[in-house]
């Protein structure tokens, strides 16, 4: 083969396999990553948790998978959007979501990740938000849904 055609192919093969593994490889990686951590996922609701005048429900998790929260924002329509929190037992937050009032119609799906939650109790906080969100100060607390996490290994 000619050095004048062989050169220039070669490189282009050269910039196809850095493309491949450079951006592809790692690209691909990062989504099979994130699909196993859902589907992996441990589910909980929390749908109807304080119906009927139950007490504190009690969820298993695995240490180390993600956990998946389906929750049911109480959407009057009277705020624009929706903060759900997470909060310990002490009320420090470790978790907190917008929702969009489109969002709060059906059922939200809030996803911790691996780690985040640890035995013990906890609470789902949902505040109601205005347009634009206020940063600061007090928040109209719509709901409050005690729980607890027991994380097995």
């Amino acid at each position: 083969m000619r050095p004048a055609i062989a050169a220039p192919a070669l490189i282009g093969l050269l910039l196809v396999l850095v493309y491949q593994n450079v951006v592809m490889i790692p690209k691909l990686q990062r989504e099979a990553a994130a699909l196993a951590t859902v589907q992996n996922a441990d589910f909980v609701s929390l749908i109807g948790a304080n119906s009927r005048g139950e007490g504190t429900k009690t969820f298993q998790i695995h240490r180390d998978r993600s956990a998946v929260l389906e929750i049911d924002v109480p959407a009057t329509g009277e705020f624009a959007n929706y903060l759900c929190q997470i909060r310990e037992a002490r009320g420090r937050t470790i978790y907190e979501n917008h929702i969009s009032g489109s969002e709060a119609k059906g059922a939200v799906h809030l996803i911790l990740p691996k780690g985040a939650l640890e035995t013990g109790k906890y609470s789902l906080v949902i505040l109601g938000e205005d347009s634009p969100p206020v940063t600061e100060g007090p928040r109209n607390e719509l709901e409050r849904l005690p729980f607890s996490v027991e994380v097995l290994p």
